[in-house]
C-alpha cells in the first residue's frame, strides 16, 4: 500500500507542475475566474487551441466551432439532460451574431 500512495502522490505531484506551467490562470473570457471554470461551463467546447512546439513557436488551432455547437445541442436534446447555463450564454451569442450577419447581409 505504501508503494500506491507513494505513486499516487508522484502523479498528483506532476500533474500540479504541469498544470502550473501550462494551465493559464484567468481566462479571456471569463473576467476573474480560470480557464478551467470556462471550459466546464461550455462543456468544453472552445474557440480554439494554442500549442507551443518544440521549438518554441506558437501554433493556433481553430476547430469547427458551429458543428461543435450543433453537436452539444443535439446531445442535449437527446439525453433531456440540462445544458450548462456557460453555453446556453454562448449558444445565444452565436445565434445572435449569426442572425445579425443575416440581416446585414439581405
Amino acid at each position: 500500500m505504501d508503494a500506491a500512495i507513494l505513486c499516487v502522490d508522484q502523479l498528483a505531484k506532476a500533474i500540479v507542475e504541469w498544470e502550473e506551467q501550462n494551465a493559464s490562470t484567468e481566462c479571456v473570457c471569463y473576467s476573474g475566474k480560470p480557464y478551467g471554470d470556462y471550459i466546464h461551463d461550455t462543456d468544453r467546447v472552445t474557440m480554439g487551441h494554442v500549442f507551443e512546439n518544440d521549438d518554441g513557436s506558437i501554433e493556433y488551432m481553430e476547430p469547427d466551432f458551429s458543428k461543435a455547437i450543433a453537436h452539444r445541442k443535439r446531445w442535449y436534446q437527446t439525453s433531456r439532460k440540462k445544458m450548462p447555463s456557460g453555453l446556453l450564454t454562448l449558444i445565444a451569442a452565436m445565434d445572435a451574431n449569426l442572425d445579425q450577419t443575416k440581416r446585414k447581409n439581405s
